[in-house]
C-alpha cells in the first residue's frame, strides 16, 4: 500500500505474517515512516494551517530584518552627517582665516614670515579636521561597503587634502591622496583632469625653419667619486611630450658623469649637457603641444645663421603658455654674450638682504656669459697711459691689488699672474666700470652698459623663480666661493671650473665676483644708502649666505672692495655707434679686429687720449 514500489511487500505471505504479528502485539517486518515522512504527510493533510504559519514566520523575519537594516542605515547616516559637519566647519574656518591673512600684505620680511607660519598652522588644523571626518566616513563604509554617499564623501575629502598638499608642494602626499581619490570616486574622470593638471604650449618661431627642442628641469641627486652626496641641482633633461616623460637614460648618465668629473678639478662638470633627442624635438614654425605636466621647462631653438636661443618657461597646472620666439641673427649678438629673451620674472623674496617678492616683465637684452676678467680690464688700463694708476683695482682701503706692467696686471701679492689674469676683475668701483664701458663702446662700436638689478636677477632665476642659479637647494660646492670668507683663497680657485650656471647659460652669477648693476639701491632720500648702486651676487671671499639670486648689497659709486667686479650688458636690439678712427684718438692704438688686448699706448703729451676725452665728457675723470 506504500506509494513507492520499493516500500511495498513483495509476497502476500509477508503481509499476512505482519498482520498476525500486529494482532499479537509482536514486531512486524515492515519499515516505519521516518520523522521527515511523517512531517510531510502531516503537512499534506494540513496545508492551510502550514501556509498560514509560514506566512507569519516570514513576516516576523522581515520585520526583524527591516529593523536591523534601518538601524544600520541610521548608523551610516549618523556617521556621515557628523563627518560632513566636521569637514564643512573646518573648511569654513580655514577659508575665513586664510582670507583674513591674505589681506595682511607686508613688505616686512619678518611680518611676511609670521603670516606664512600662521597659514601653515591653519592648513594643519584644516588637515586634522579632514582626517577626523575621513575616519567617520571610513567607519560608515565598514558598515555599508557599497554606500555611494560615503564613497563620494571620501573622494571629495581626499581631494581637499590633495589641494592642501599642492599648495605646500608636497609631492609624496599629493601622490598618496591622488590614489585615494581615484579609489573612491564613482567617476574618476571628473577628478583626473585636476589631479594631472596637464597644460599646453602654443609656440611661434622665427625663422620658421628653426628646430625647437624641449627640456624639462629635473632634480639631480648625485654623488662624487668618493660616494659623498653632492648638493641637489636642477638639470634640463630631454622631454618627450608624446610619452609625457623625461629621458630616464639621460639622468642616469648624468649621475655617472658627475661622479667621474668631480674627481677632475679642472673639469667644467656642472655645465649643462643640452643634448637633444629625436623624441624631444617639437618641430618648426607654429608649434602646439598639449598634455604637458606642470613644471619648469627649457626650449632650445637651433638654426644656421642665428644664435642658439634658450627660452625657459613654466607650465602651471592646467595652464596655457604662449610664446613667440624671434631668434637673433648670430652677427647681431656680440661675441661672448647671451641673448636673454626676457618675459615674466619673479624677483625678490629671498631670505637675506632681498627686496619684497614681486613679478615684472623683462624686456629682451644681451648679457655677457662671463664676468669681465682681469686681462680684459688690463687692456683698458693700458690705453689710459699715465692716468691708469687711478683706475687700478683696489681693496676697500684704496690699496692697489695689482700694478700695470707691459704684459698686463701684476698681482701685488706676488701670486700667479696667469691665474690672476683669467680670474674675474674685482676691486673696481662703479665709476671704474662706467669708464671701462665708455672706452670699450668707443672701440667696438657697441653701446655696452651694466645690467640693471631686474635684468641681473631674472638672468639668474630664469622663469621658475628658483632661489639659486642652479636650483632651490643650498650648496656651497655649486659656486666659486671661499668656505670661510678667506680672501687669500682666490688664488687657489680654478676659474675655468664653472660651478653655477643659470637657465640662460650665464656663468658665475652666484660665485666668482660680486657685480655692479646700474640700479639705485634705494630711491628714498632719507635712506642712509641713498645714492648707492646695487651690487648683486656673492663672491669668492664671502660666506655662502649670499648665493641667493635675490641677495643684494650696495656701494657708493666710488666704493671699491677686493670682491666686487662687473659684467657687461647691452640693449636688444644692440645699439651701435661709429667706431673711433685712429686719427681721432691721439696717442692710442685702436683695438685689433679680433678684440685681442690692446698694445701698450704711445702717449703724446700734452694731449688727452680719446679715453680721457670720453671720461671727461661723462664727468668720470674726477
Amino acid at each position: 500500500m506504500a506509494y513507492q514500489a520499493t516500500d511495498r511487500y513483495v509476497f502476500a505471505e509477508q503481509l499476512r505474517d505482519d498482520l498476525q504479528a500486529y494482532l499479537e502485539d509482536q514486531p512486524v517486518t515492515a519499515c516505519p515512516d521516518t520523522a521527515v515522512r511523517k512531517g510531510v504527510k502531516w503537512i499534506k493533510r494540513n496545508r492551510q494551517r502550514v501556509t498560514a504559519t509560514a506566512i507569519s514566520i516570514i513576516a516576523v523575519l522581515a520585520v526583524i530584518s527591516g529593523i536591523w537594516l534601518g538601524y544600520r542605515q541610521y548608523q551610516v547616516n549618523k556617521l556621515l552627517s557628523a563627518a560632513q559637519v566636521q569637514a564643512q566647519q573646518g573648511s569654513k574656518e580655514y577659508n575665513s582665516y586664510k582670507s583674513s591673512l591674505a589681506k595682511l600684505q607686508s613688505d616686512d620680511p619678518y611680518q611676511a614670515s609670521l603670516r606664512n607660519v600662521a597659514l601653515g598652522e591653519l592648513a594643519n588644523q584644516y588637515r586634522e579636521n579632514l582626517n577626523k571626518a575621513i575616519d567617520g566616513a571610513r567607519r560608515a563604509l565598514d558598515i555599508a561597503p557599497s554606500n555611494a554617499r560615503a564613497r563620494n564623501f571620501l573622494a571629495e575629502s581626499y581631494m581637499e587634502l590633495w589641494r592642501l598638499a599642492l599648495q605646500e608642494n608636497r609631492q609624496e602626499l599629493m601622490q598618496a591622496y591622488s590614489a585615494e581619490v581615484l579609489r573612491y570616486a564613482a567617476d574618476p574622470a571628473q577628478y583626473r583632469h585636476e589631479l594631472e593638471g596637464l597644460g599646453s604650449l602654443q609656440l611661434t618661431v622665427d625663422p620658421p625653419n628653426a628646430d625647437v627642442y624641449l627640456f624639462r628641469y629635473e632634480t639631480l641627486h648625485a654623488t662624487d667619486a668618493r660616494g659623498n652626496l653632492l648638493p641637489p641641482r636642477l638639470v634640463p633633461v630631454p622631454f618627450d611630450p608624446a610619452a609625457r616623460q623625461s629621458d630616464p637614460d639621460f639622468l642616469e648618465t648624468e649621475i655617472q658623469r658627475a661622479a667621474i668629473l668631480t674627481a677632475a678639478p679642472e673639469s667644467a662638470h656642472s655645465i649643462f649637457r643640452l643634448d637633444p633627442t629625436p623624441a624631444s624635438r617639437l618641430g618648426s614654425g607654429n608649434i602646439s603641444v598639449n598634455g604637458l605636466p606642470a613644471g619648469s621647462y627649457l626650449l632650445v631653438a637651433l638654426v644656421i645663421g642665428h644664435a642658439e636661443t634658450h627660452v625657459p618657461f613654466t607650465v602651471e597646472r592646467m595652464g596655457t603658455v604662449t610664446r613667440n620666439i624671434v631668434m637673433p641673427n648670430i652677427a647681431d649678438v656680440p661675441a661672448g654674450f647671451v641673448y636673454v629673451d626676457g618675459g615674466p620674472a619673479v624677483l625678490g623674496g629671498g631670505e637675506t638682504n632681498a627686496r619684497a617678492r614681486q613679478q615684472k616683465n623683462i624686456a629682451p637684452f644681451v648679457l655677457a656669459q662671463e664676468e669681465l676678467s682681469m686681462s680684459d680690464y688690463a687692456a683698458f688700463l693700458q690705453s689710459l697711459g699715465k692716468a691708469a694708476d687711478r683706475r687700478l683695482p683696489r681693496d676697500s682701503s684704496g690699496k692697489p691689488l695689482a700694478t700695470l706692467g707691459r704684459d698686463g696686471l701684476v698681482p701685488a701679492d706676488g701670486s700667479d699672474a696667469a691665474k690672476f689674469a683669467s680670474s674675474a676683475v674685482r676691486g673696481i668701483s662703479y665709476n671704474d666700470a662706467m669708464a671701462y664701458i665708455a672706452w670699450r663702446t668707443s672701440r667696438e662700436g657697441v653701446t655696452y652698459r651694466l645690467p640693471n638689478e631686474d635684468e641681473w636677477e631674472s638672468a639668474c632665476r630664469g622663469a621658475d623663480a628658483r632661489r639659486y642659479s642652479w636650483g632651490n637647494f643650498p650648496g656651497q660646492g655649486l659656486a666659486i666661493s671661499s668656505p670661510n670668507g678667506d680672501l687669500a683663497a682666490v688664488n687657489n680657485w680654478r676659474w675655468q671650473s664653472y660651478k653655477d650656471e643659470s637657465p640662460w647659460g650665464i656663468h658665475n652669477l652666484a660665485g666668482g665676483a660680486a657685480e655692479w648693476t646700474s640700479s639705485n639701491y634705494t630711491d628714498k632720500p632719507s635712506d642712509p644708502n641713498y645714492g648707492a648702486r646695487t651690487i648683486k651676487g656673492n663672491a669668492f671671499g664671502q660666506q655662502p649666505a649670499g648665493f641667493e639670486c635675490a641677495f643684494r648689497a650696495n656701494g657708493q659709486p666710488d666704493y671699491t672692495h677686493p670682491t666686487v667686479g662687473f659684467r657687461l650688458a647691452a640693449d636688444w636690439p644692440v645699439k651701435r655707434i661709429a667706431l673711433a678712427q685712429p686719427a681721432e684718438v691721439p696717442g692710442v692704438e685702436p683695438l685689433p679686429a679680433n678684440n685681442a688686448a690692446a698694445q701698450p699706448p704711445k702717449p703724446k703729451p700734452p694731449k688727452l687720449s680719446h679715453s680721457e676725452e670720453v671720461l671727461h665728457k661723462l664727468g668720470l675723470d674726477k
